[in-house]
């Protein structure tokens, strides 16, 4: 038997393989945790944890036998030792690219033997340790991938690739928790996933390690639960769990990965199943100084079900819906909601945020109102979140989370606490009386207001002033629940932000979607700014009013809460003025309040009987449509007063914003539109009202550039409504344009042309200014004022390197002298930066491009430099040159490094527009490589690919098919070849495709066509027996007629006869002009229709007959008018696009 001499401390001495393996076996066993043994257990190599000294000593033999060769069957236990010192290597060597043997035999100075000698060894030598060699799809047998996997994952692959892997092992994670997928699948969906690794990471050993790996994540990812640290965790609960892990986490790089892997698996499986909610913080800005957070929890997948339960309606799903933040300032629009149906499982709704952070409320933003609403177009309906309510007046509780490692909203009032120790933000007339036993103290307080912040330990009241006294109590069983919101029947027809109760309303808790049920706890009343004590008596609640709910045995206050509120008994009525009438109000049931006219004017007291309860409003005719508001205040003695705010009831229009009317011509954020509210009046009721829009370019109106369209029809003489619904008319109005002082004005105008009233609206209201000469950055002084007092608190500015728009921004900070004035670092890399101001979490101003020239840089040649460099030159034509080129590299050259930059400006055009940034505005040139863009994107960023043209004049209908197919055919060749040695690489490939074509469908069903076009050409054999295209070309001729003829008449029945039909003059020209076909032209067609007919048919054959750059004021027809009738526009263009894919792309142009 062969035996080689190792040298110990008391000499030399023989071991042979046999020798050496029991040893090794006996210690590696006892080192697990397991009992000790000499036997192979059957587990996989890298659970030995093969020690520095066995690896060496096996080396040695290795090195002794097998450059001597032998004859016959090989020296017993030597294929063993073989595997072992194999599976050891690739584990310590293997750092990137193919897996190959000369990994196993450079160590052993020797040039590896043939493929069958090597099989044979790793055959035998893993039926020695009980394991089996891993087979393919077709039943081969896979010797490297299986000592590769043996080994577990290679300590130098991932102190190189890192990044790249946990990024593939959280789409991983991401497939499987929200697929409900089985351990079973893992394998499957890693093949399907391969595409998102480097290309040198794209083989067989890396696919089934990763499986491995993931596979043991999920399943130790529940044992460990919220645990800050999982491993420490594990090896307390089981000391053999490392045993499932393809991974040695001695090693501080693996043992991060596996941390980070538990944490995002976690973070992931609860998204993949959780309910939108808010999350409140306390955090700790500086020593002492503590400032309150609330971030909005909502997932990234909801089901339809539940959308269908928030809309109150299981019949209609729409296809978008955007998801609003109402505060006091008006809705505005924060994430977007797309459905995608799914076959053969539940089909599911997808979030894609609008706000680089998502939505954060900041400091007295937790104060303030803060809905969300779901709007699908034509109405918004708010829905209710767990701990959505406002926090009030009452004490703010925090308890500590080790996983978040910080301070988290528990409850709001009296409050028990699971939690040891908690924070308490009191208000500051309250006063602490710890019990005995406990202990309170003094930790600081709130940025920005006077609550003291307290470290409450046992039980610890609060008294205020009037002698209310709140328990804090630490150590509770359970934590207290969500604080109960304020709610009974409202007095309605005000423009009150606030509102306005019909007596005392009650406190009722969130029983979860929607339902709701009544505090248990007493509810009592008193006036604000009053002298009297808390009554239990609800008749006299009038007037500005405090409520809270107190324990009936302890006397303690639980919460309070202030309201407006007015007799249960009062009504309100009017009648509109006309024709040199003034126009009434009349209010019922006010007694005992007194009413009195703020500012009369024009507003007059007519009638006031106490005696009868009638109050009568006179409202003389005034010489405007666009209507102050009429404010009456509602006195009681003993307490503040209410007012209320009503519209002027005259014939006539106003928009209002944020609480206040806008005057004519007010220029308004296009964010804010949904914030915008239209009020309408007029005496018959019956009258047709438009909203007519015009672009405005550099001073002058581009009057063959808008729209027209018809407002809901009035009730009562009375229409209200914000313009939400037209936020994309606007935005590709806006879009057609790259003038910087471009709007769009909105006009108000009767069927009989008058204009009532009008609004300018642009991509920002404000902007911000350039000292150059004194290196600051500035506010306008009309801007400020308009932010209104606590705008400081609220305006944030930074800076953004533009060559790397990734980047966390650089925070600027304004001068302790002049308020609105921020310097600009003096240590600015070179290049173009963006500086960015926020009004709080809105990019509402203008980004401003600062560049910075001081200091050293060698000019870098674009071919090297890439789209960074050509971002980064100074010279404007050579930029656009060098940014032109870097699109096209793309466009080749699917795996280029510079793909993740224009991504991340993909992503920056979700808060601004992208008309801004050179790469994306040049992007829209490069047809190739906008396709290129959207086959290689993943869920997330395709919906940011499809959502940012949107801004910009172009649209992805228009893309021509033989972009499409050059990028696929790219895209898949260079994919299939970095899937060489892959068991299933043409699997893989085809999954690939029926990926994308999954994603494009489902956004656009009329892909379908253009995916069945791309699946002949490049998977011929695969796919359905009968497409569509198949279909069309077995069909007769005048099938299509026939298609399109049902088409048109669905699309005449889903409208009015008078309603207002867009025009289109550039699309008739296209369509007159030789693009069409006598069959898709409607010649005979005369009238206001006949753009809106031709229309689908002229963007599909632009699709399939590349004729150069289209105009803005085509694509903006064609927007305009699918934006009329989307259904008509997608089914037609579907029929044409089909119909010239099937046909000969041609025959779109053809006499029939």
């Amino acid at each position: 038997m062969f035996s080689i001499s190792f040298r110990h401390k008391r000499g030399f001495r023989k071991v042979d393989c046999t020798t050496f393996l029991k040893e090794f076996l006996f210690t590696h066993a006892r080192l697990t945790g397991k009992e000790a043994r000499t036997d192979a257990r059957g587990w996989p190599l890298y659970a030995y944890r093969c020690s520095e000294k066995a690896y060496q000593d096996v080396m040695a033999i290795l090195k002794e036998v097998l450059p001597q060769g032998f004859r016959g069957s090989p020296p017993l236990g030597l294929e063993a030792c073989f595997c072992l010192f194999a599976a050891e290597t690739f584990r310590r060597e293997h750092s990137g690219g193919s897996w190959t043997w000369a990994t196993v035999f450079d160590p052993l100075d020797m040039e590896p033997p043939s493929h069958p000698v090597i099989g044979g060894w790793v055959e035998r030598g893993l039926k020695k340790w009980g394991r089996e060699v891993l087979r393919g799809a077709e039943g081969q047998r896979l010797f490297l991938a299986t000592i590769a996997c043996e080994g577990g994952l290679p300590l130098r692959l991932l102190q190189k690739e890192g990044a790249n892997l946990r990024t593939f092992f959280r789409r991983l994670l991401e497939a499987y928790h929200q697929s409900s997928a089985t351990q079973n699948d893992i394998e499957r969906l890693a093949r399907e996933h391969i595409r998102y690794l480097p290309k040198t990471l794209r083989n067989e050993e890396v696919v089934r390690l990763a499986a491995s790996l993931i596979g043991g994540t999920v399943d130790l990812q529940d044992q460990v639960g919220d645990a800050r640290d999982p491993i420490a965790t594990l090896d307390e609960q089981d000391p053999y769990w490392r045993l499932q892990l393809p991974l040695r986490l001695e090693d501080e790089v693996a043992a991060s990965l596996f941390q980070n892997l538990v944490e995002d698996s976690r973070t992931i499986a609860r998204a993949a199943s959780a309910r939108p909610f808010w999350h409140g913080t306390l955090v700790e800005t500086s020593p002492g100084q503590f400032s309150p957070r609330k971030v909005l929890h909502f997932p990234e997948r909801l089901s339809r079900p539940d959308i269908e339960h928030w809309l109150g309606s299981s019949e209609y799903a729409p296809p978008r819906i955007r998801l609003q933040l109402e505060t006091p300032r008006g809705p505005e629009p924060v994430a977007v909601l797309t459905l995608f149906p799914r076959e053969g499982s539940e089909d599911i709704y997808r979030r894609e945020w609008l706000r680089r952070d998502g939505v954060v409320l900041k400091g007295a933003g937790v104060e303030e109102t803060h809905d969300i609403l779901f709007h699908d177009g034509t109405q918004a309906v708010e829905i209710d979140l767990q701990n959505g309510i406002p926090w009030g007046e009452s004490p703010w509780v925090f308890s500590e989370s080790t996983r978040e490692r910080g301070w988290v909203w528990v409850a709001e009032g009296s409050v028990d606490a699971r939690s040891e120790e908690v924070l308490v933000a009191i208000p500051a007339s309250c006063r602490p009386d710890p019990a005995s036993d406990a202990s309170c103290e003094h930790r600081g307080e709130l940025t920005e207001s006077a609550r003291p912040v307290y470290r409450v330990r046992g039980r610890v009241d609060f008294f205020m002033e009037d002698g209310a006294r709140y328990r804090i109590q630490c150590g509770a069983p359970q934590d207290t629940t969500e604080p109960p919101r304020l709610g009974g029947p409202q007095l309605t027809g005000l423009l009150n932000q606030r509102p306005v109760f019909l007596g005392m309303p009650g406190f009722y808790e969130n029983a979860g979607f929607g339902q709701r049920r009544a505090a248990n706890e007493e509810p009592q009343w008193r006036p604000v700014g009053g002298d009297t004590g808390w009554s239990s008596n609800f008749s006299g609640c009038l007037g500005q009013v405090w409520i809270r709910l107190v324990d009936s045995v302890t006397g303690v206050e639980r919460l309070r809460r202030q309201a407006d509120v007015v007799p249960p008994e009062t009504t309100l009525s009017h009648q509109l003025g006309s024709k040199g009438k003034p126009g009434y109000y009349v209010m019922k049931g006010l007694a005992p309040m007194e009413p009195k006219v703020v500012e009369p004017g024009t507003v007059h007291l007519e009638t006031w009987e106490s005696t009868k309860d009638e109050l009568t409003l006179r409202c003389d005719p005034v010489q405007s449509h666009a209507l102050a508001p009429v404010r009456v205040r509602l006195s009681v003695p003993g307490t503040y007063p209410v007012e209320l705010k009503l519209p002027y009831p005259q014939k006539g229009a106003m928009f209002q914003l944020e609480g206040h009317r806008a005057e004519a011509g007010e220029l308004v954020a296009l964010d804010r539109l949904y914030a915008l509210y239209l009020i309408l009046q007029h005496p018959s009721g019956t009258e047709r009202f438009f909203l007519e829009a015009e672009l405005v370019r550099g001073g002058h109106t581009l009057g063959e550039q808008g729209f027209s369209a018809t407002l809901p029809p009035m009730e009562g003489g009375r229409m209200e409504t914000n313009l939400g619904p037209w936020v994309d008319q606007v935005n590709h109005l806006l879009a057609t344009t790259d003038h910087p002082n471009a709007f769009v004005r909105l006009m108000i105008c009767s069927q009989w042309g008058q204009e009532l009233t009008r609004v300018h609206v642009a991509q920002y209201d404000m902007g911000i200014y350039p000292d150059r000469e004194e290196e600051t950055i500035e506010l306008a002084y009309a801007d400020i004022q308009r932010l209104g007092e606590d705008w400081s608190s609220r305006i944030s500015v930074s800076m953004l390197p533009l060559w790397e728009p990734g980047r966390e921004p650089r925070s600027l900070f304004p001068t302790d002298d002049t308020p609105g004035i921020w310097p600009i670092p003096e240590d600015l890399e070179p290049g173009p930066w963006w500086v960015i101001a926020r009004d709080g979490d809105w990019a509402r101003f203008r980004p401003l491009l600062w560049t910075v020239t001081n200091g050293h840089r060698e000019d870098m040649d674009a071919e090297t430099g890439g789209l960074s460099a050509a971002v980064r030159e100074t010279d404007s034509d050579r930029r656009i040159y060098q940014i032109d080129e870097a699109l096209q590299r793309l466009g080749a050259e699917p795996e280029h490094e510079d793909w993740e930059l224009l991504l991340e400006y993909v992503a920056l055009a979700t808060e601004f527009s992208p008309k801004a940034l050179d790469p994306l505005r040049r992007l829209v040139l490069h047809p190739t490589t906008l396709a290129m863009a959207l086959l290689r994107a993943d869920q997330e960023r395709f919906d940011r690919l499809m959502l940012f043209p949107t801004q910009m004049s172009f649209a992805w209908g228009l893309l021509p098919v033989g972009a499409w197919h050059q990028a696929a055919s790219r895209y898949f060749t260079q994919l299939g070849e970095s899937l060489v040695g892959i068991d299933g690489a043409e699997d893989i490939l085809w999954q690939t495709f029926t990926g994308f074509r999954e994603r494009a469908t489902k956004v656009r069903p009329y892909f379908d066509s253009l995916c069945d076009w791309l699946g002949e050409s490049l998977f011929p054999g695969r796919g359905p027996a009968n497409n569509s295209l198949k279909l069309t070309r077995q069909m007769p001729a005048d099938f299509i007629d026939h298609h399109v003829a049902t088409e048109i008449e669905a699309l005449q029945g889903r409208h009015d006869a008078d309603e207002r039909w867009p025009t289109g003059a550039e699309v008739m020209e296209a369509a007159d002009g030789g693009l069409l076909s006598e069959r898709f032209r409607f010649a005979d067609v005369t009238g206001i229709q006949r753009p809106v007919k031709c229309a689908p048919f002229v963007a599909a054959s632009f699709a399939l007959n590349h004729h150069g750059d289209q105009t803005p004021g085509l694509v903006y027809e064609l927007r305009l008018i699918r934006g009329f009738d989307h259904e008509w526009f997608d089914r037609a263009y579907s029929i044409g696009l089909t119909f010239g894919l099937a046909k000969g792309r041609e025959e779109m142009r053809k006499t029939s």
